[in-house]
């Protein structure tokens, strides 16, 4: 299991969000449990980081091996953190590799969550969203430097933000 962060633009009507990074924060069994005060005190530090910048936390994202992709009650109240006055678009990406191409949607194995009212209830519905295909070859040099580098023998694919032992 993997969690992480949505870094990203919001348009002036506050509708339009275009996601540009991510940042993973960690892995391991902590991460489908409630945010302790210390993960809270940790992303409003990070959230400090885009303060005066054009770009701010718009989401988040965990993985679900095996599990699928629900939406479940932790998640629904960790989101709350995300979604909440001053980000009542934030989002949620649910992800279970297990599920990829099992299903005729083409990218099955991922579904994007927002509340309908985070402020009245646990109701929510599926994200619209359209992936944008790369402009130049920056992307595909990036990836193929992930599997590379996914061959060492002790490999550091992706550095977390705060790791959590396994």
């Amino acid at each position: 299991e993997v969690m992480g962060v949505c870094i990203g633009k919001v348009d002036d009507t506050e509708k339009i969000i275009n996601l540009i990074n991510v940042k993973p924060i960690q892995h391991g069994i902590h991460v489908s449990t409630g945010f302790n005060k210390g993960d809270i005190e940790f992303f409003l530090d990070l959230d400090k980081e885009f303060q005066g910048k054009d770009e701010k936390i718009v989401g988040w994202y965990i993985s679900r091996p095996g599990w699928g992709i629900d939406f479940t009650e932790i998640s629904i109240q960790n989101h709350k953190f995300f979604q909440k006055e001053g980000n009542p678009q934030a989002f949620i990406i649910i992800f279970d590799h297990a599920l990829l191409g099992k299903k005729k949607d083409a990218l099955k194995g991922f579904e994007i969550f927002r509340l309908k009212d985070y402020k009245k209830s646990n109701e929510y519905f599926n994200v619209k969203y359209d992936i944008e295909i790369p402009k130049n070859l920056n992307y595909f040099d990036w990836v193929q430097k992930l599997v590379e580098d996914s061959q060492q023998l002790s490999p550091i694919i992706i550095k977390e933000l705060k790791e959590q032992p396994l």
